[in-house]
């Protein structure tokens, strides 16, 4: 279940790289003794990889970037997203009793909460999807990170892995996922620095042939790794139910 939320601002000023800010939003949406902890500190566990079960967006809408920081002076929005009802629910009456958001210490006013439900297909089918935050694709071994782009076969091979471990640590109910990518439409590379690392990540939109269930993981935490950091939250094009 995916959120739209739109927010009013002027001169809304942030760090190029606030995607840790607006993760800390989201933490503090949640009902604090509940939910907040857990997501935070916790999550959801397969051997030694924790998975959140989120994903959200960029901040969407016009900008400008002056003095390395960028300035929203007009109204945004942004998505969250979710294959745990109860995160979508908290969040979704925090933003009914509240009529402002604080975002870096600047209040913001809640303008609208759209919900949108992920689309349902049957079977295997062919779609195109594009990214709505940059996705990142990589392995790490004795403290060295390799990034793969669009186009190698370690990308498609890590964004397959990932759906399947997400299953395993969610109890997903699945015994098949099927993940292919057929043609990179474009794929843009974008340098993205969240906390203290940056990532290599890429704007992109691809052809891909997928089931239902490994598209409603994808839709629902993000492509690949890092979605409750803000990486790799999709949409499907062509997408009637969700205005973009």
């Amino acid at each position: 279940m995916r959120l739209e939320i739109k927010l009013a601002c002027k001169e809304l000023t942030l760090p190029i790289a606030y995607k840790h800010i607006l993760q800390a939003v989201i933490y503090n949406m949640l009902d604090q003794e509940a939910q907040s902890s857990f997501y935070h500190d916790e999550g959801y566990h397969v051997d030694e990889k924790v998975y959140k079960m989120f994903v959200f967006s960029d901040l969407l809408g016009e900008y400008e970037v002056k003095n390395k920081h960028i300035i929203f002076n007009n109204d945004i929005k942004f998505y969250i997203d979710s294959m745990d009802a109860p995160f979508i629910q908290s969040i979704y009456q925090f933003l009914q009793n509240n009529a402002y958001l604080y975002i870096a210490k600047q209040r913001v006013k809640i303008e609208g909460i759209s919900i949108f439900k992920t689309p349902v297909f049957k079977g295997v089918q062919s779609i195109t999807i594009q990214t709505l935050s940059p996705v990142v694709a990589y392995k790490s071994k004795d403290k060295y990170v390799t990034y793969y782009k669009p186009g190698d076969s370690e990308f498609e091979e890590l964004i397959r892995d990932n759906i399947k471990h997400k299953c395993q640590a969610y109890r997903y109910p699945t015994s098949q996922i099927s993940f292919d990518i057929e043609e990179i439409v474009f794929a843009k590379k974008r340098l993205v620095h969240f906390k203290d690392n940056f990532y290599e990540a890429y704007h992109c939109q691809l052809k891909v042939r997928l089931n239902y269930d490994a598209f409603k993981v994808i839709y629902e935490t993000g492509l690949s790794a890092k979605g409750s950091s803000g990486f790799g939250m999709i949409y499907r094009k062509n997408e009637k139910s969700m205005p973009l």
